[in-house]
């Protein structure tokens, strides 16, 4: 893999690659990367990124990464992903339709701000504002949430549009389903599922009340 290791951003670098069906980042050594904004953005013909080598560990940016990437179905390393230093992930996930699962377990998200500014590019990241816009009743079956996953920044993300709204999962065999936890034999709302409580959440039909 590419030793990076002066790289401090890699904003916008592939972002309106429409028609790329893949992109091998696999291996790359960041591990002094501060930003990652709008990195795959309207990436649409992507279908799975392979980030697992990716050292997030000094990132305050984490906004519009895949931001309108339609077709991608699959993102993996998130769950090493260590996000505690990041400000913003204000539309990191927003209009990716096709996305079948989220492993969130290792997200840190208690340092978000409600209005974090001045980004890299001179915006304003808007703390997890439009995180998983239009993803909801699509194609998403798993979500996996860590006890470090607060929806509000521990108190600073004061502005309700800007804290975590989690979407519902897809629809199976044309069935509206629910969040089912396993290990407390539980059926949820987006709405409903507790911030900072590790858990695995898979789309599941509920059962009808007699």
């Amino acid at each position: 893999g590419w030793q990076l290791p002066n790289l401090l951003t890699s904003s916008h670098m592939f972002r309106g690659c429409n028609s790329a069906t893949f992109i091998d980042v696999s291996g790359w050594y960041t591990p002094s990367l501060t930003s990652m904004d709008g990195m795959f953005h309207t990436c649409k013909a992507l279908t799975e990124v392979d980030l697992s080598s990716f050292d997030t560990s000094n990132c305050t940016e984490l906004s519009q990464i895949f931001d309108h990437a339609t077709g991608i179905k699959r993102v993996k390393g998130l769950e090493k992903w260590d996000t505690s230093n990041c400000r913003t992930f204000e539309e990191t996930f927003a209009g990716c339709s096709a996305l079948e699962e989220l492993d969130l377990s290792s997200f840190n998200t208690r340092n978000v701000e409600n209005a974090f500014y001045p980004m890299q590019n001179g915006s304003t990241g808007w703390g997890f504002r439009n995180m998983f816009s239009s993803m909801s009743n699509k194609s998403l079956k798993k979500l996996v949430i860590g006890a470090d996953f607060s929806f509000d920044g521990d108190g600073k993300v004061t502005d309700a549009d800007n804290k975590v709204t989690l979407p519902n999962p897809g629809p199976i065999d044309g069935q509206a389903t629910k969040w089912y936890n396993e290990a407390n034999d539980t059926y949820y709302d987006a709405s409903e599922i507790p911030e900072e409580i590790a858990a695995v959440y898979v789309a599941k039909v509920p059962p009808v009340n007699p």
